[in-house]
C-alpha cells in the first residue's frame, strides 16, 4: 500500500492518492507521518483519489482505522473520496458511517469534477489530474 500526498497551501488543500492492497500497518504509519506535517493544522480540504487502491482487504479493519484516525486527526475538514467501483463504494461509506459523529466531513463520489465542486476547488481538472497522477 502507497500514500502520496501533496499540499496546496492556497487551497488549505491535501491531495492523496492511495495505491495498492490496502494494509492497516501502512496506513498508521502515513497518519503519524502527515499529521505531523507542518502545514498539517491549515488542512481546510482533503481530496482521497481510491481509483488505483484494492479496498477489499480493508473490510475487516475498519473499526481500527476508525479509532486510529480518532487518535491522531484533531482538526476539521472535508473530505471528498473518489471511488470508482462498486466495492470501493460500499467500503467507503462503510467507513463514513463508522467514524460517524467526527469532525470530518467525508463525502465520495465517482468524478473529479464533482470532488472539485464538493470541495469548491480553484483549480481546472487538468491541473488536479496532472498533481494526482504525479503523486
Amino acid at each position: 500500500m502507497k500514500i502520496k500526498y501533496q499540499y496546496i497551501e492556497d487551497e488549505g488543500l491535501v491531495i492523496q492518492r492511495y495505491t495498492g492492497k490496502c494494509n492497516h500497518e501502512d496506513y498508521l504509519i502515513y497518519l503519524k507521518n502527515i499529521t505531523t506535517e507542518p502545514w498539517w493544522n491549515s488542512t481546510k480540504k482533503i481530496l482521497t483519489d481510491f481509483r488505483s487502491f484494492d479496498m477489499i482487504p480493508c473490510i475487516n479493519n475498519i473499526k481500527k482505522v476508525s479509532e486510529a484516525n480518532n487518535k491522531y486527526i484533531t482538526i476539521a475538514y472535508h473530505n471528498v473520496q473518489i471511488v470508482n467501483a462498486p466495492r470501493a463504494t460500499a467500503i467507503t461509506h462503510l467507513f463514513q458511517h463508522e467514524v460517524g459523529d467526527s469532525q470530518i466531513i467525508y463525502d465520495y463520489c465517482s468524478t473529479l469534477e464533482h470532488a472539485i465542486q464538493s470541495l469548491d476547488i480553484n483549480m481546472d481538472i487538468d491541473q488536479i489530474e496532472s498533481i494526482i497522477q504525479s503523486l
